[in-house]
């Protein structure tokens, strides 16, 4: 493929962080990979840590459903660990690393606009209505967990209760979405903390894997392994 170069930043003056942020999730959501690479850039130069690029890429990431299959928040972190390894003081590798992102963001497809995450069931509208209650049942769940913030971090007074993690396996194991969605939801109203159900979710998505077809497994095995020795 061709060479690829950064682009440069903005002329200056620069505007403030929230806005080079705002132009860059504007920019992203019209497809726009240039211009958004351009503000992404000035936000590097202009001295924006890792905190703030983290969250400009993220907001920018998840503005859609589960843009690019997932592949595009995997690369997005595996990039900022990187660079977590190898330091954040070169401005100019920083923007080579963290710009190169920016084309899977803007070309990526986003679910919303699929056929299969709208019928038969609108899986977008569950998870939008999901959104709209998450803030408070979240809160919710803290309080009957009794968390409180010690030292800046989250402790629970609360001992963790695991009667009911089997039959929630069950439920995210079938193919009813709004059940699914529902019961994940119930989960943080009866106080399981964002980790604990993370965790289950990440158990399921591998048990998923365990229970596929073994004729599915069998053929992306071979395929695996024609595409290897080729």
């Amino acid at each position: 493929m061709p060479l690829r170069f950064t682009v440069t930043p903005l002329p200056k003056p620069w505007p403030n962080l929230s806005t080079l942020k705002r132009w860059f999730r504007q920019f992203v959501e019209s497809r726009n990979a240039t211009a958004a690479e351009r503000c992404l850039v000035t936000a590097i130069y202009a001295e924006a840590d890792a905190v703030q690029l983290a969250d400009m890429l993220f907001a920018a990431a998840t503005d859609h459903r589960f843009i690019g299959g997932g592949h595009t928040l995997d690369f997005t972190n595996k990039a900022l660990e990187a660079l977590d390894l190898v330091g954040w003081n070169d401005k100019d590798l920083v923007a080579s690393v963290l710009s190169s992102l920016v084309p899977g963001y803007a070309d990526a497809d986003r679910m919303e606009e699929s056929s299969s995450w709208r019928h038969p069931i609108d899986l977008v509208a569950i998870l939008e209505n999901a959104f709209k209650e998450l803030p408070n049942i979240l809160e919710e769940g803290r309080t009957k967990r009794g968390e409180e913030k010690i030292d800046g971090r989250e402790h629970t007074s609360k001992e963790r209760d695991n009667k009911n993690e089997i039959d929630l396996i069950d439920i995210l194991l079938g193919d009813d979405p709004q059940l699914i969605v529902s019961v994940l939801l119930d989960g943080f109203r009866q106080g399981m903390s964002e980790e604990e159900l993370a965790g289950i979710v990440a158990y399921v998505a591998a048990l998923r894997i365990a229970q596929f077809n073994i004729q599915r497994i069998y053929r992306l095995g071979c395929c695996s392994a024609y595409l290897h020795v080729c």
